[in-house]
């Protein structure tokens, strides 16, 4: 919560807070709302209003939820002043969700409206993301760190064997057997040892 001049009040107001300094100040308006998105998943989890069953209503609770967080992103972004803003994420729409991450992709099991849901929101998140990957708000390093885990894509470098010409392509290749291998070894052990003396 804040005050007319943007200040947060919130821990002052909290008696469990009483007489401390607040964790957070305005200069810090990205960490308490993210602060806020997660204390709002952990309410929601213990109230049981995170539950959403495999069932029309449940999917229905479960978009409405989604877009929610979205919202919430949104009004927390709304003033451009602001030195940080909120970027929504997998992990961020998990917590504001109230459930885990592992839940996340085993909703994504439920059926084909779920699984489209699923992967159009987090093709919405990637595209944020990559947006501002490349005009370089976030780091580079973290958004590789972030597609990988989170939307499925691989850093990997291929590499492919061919041959240096087409001379070998259909050609006959024979494999030695054991014996074979052994009289290979054998004579060219004789020719190491009589090379030697």
């Amino acid at each position: 919560m804040r005050d007319e001049n943007g200040q947060n009040i919130a821990p002052t107001k909290d008696k469990r807070f009483a007489g401390s300094t607040p964790l957070v100040s305005g200069e810090n308006k990205d960490f308490e709302d993210c602060l806020s998105l997660v204390m709002t998943g952990i309410s929601n989890y213990r109230k049981g209003k995170s539950k959403y069953p495999q069932t029309d209503e449940g999917f229905e609770e479960f978009a409405r939820k989604s877009e929610e967080y979205l919202d919430y992103i949104a009004e927390a972004n709304y003033d451009p002043d602001a030195k940080h803003q909120l970027i929504p994420d997998v992990m961020g729409w998990c917590a504001y969700m109230g459930i885990s991450r592992s839940t996340l992709f085993s909703y994504r099991q439920r059926g084909q409206q779920w699984e489209e849901f699923i992967d159009v929101f987090k093709t919405g998140i990637a595209s944020i993301k990559w947006q501002l990957a490349s005009t370089n708000r976030i780091s580079p390093i973290l958004h590789i760190f972030d597609s990988t885990n989170n939307f499925g894509y691989v850093n990997a470098s291929e590499f492919k064997l061919q041959p240096a010409s087409n001379d070998l392509a259909g050609a006959r290749i024979d494999v030695l057997s054991d014996e074979e291998i052994e009289q290979l070894a054998a004579g060219y052990e004789q020719r190491i040892n009589s090379e030697e003396h």
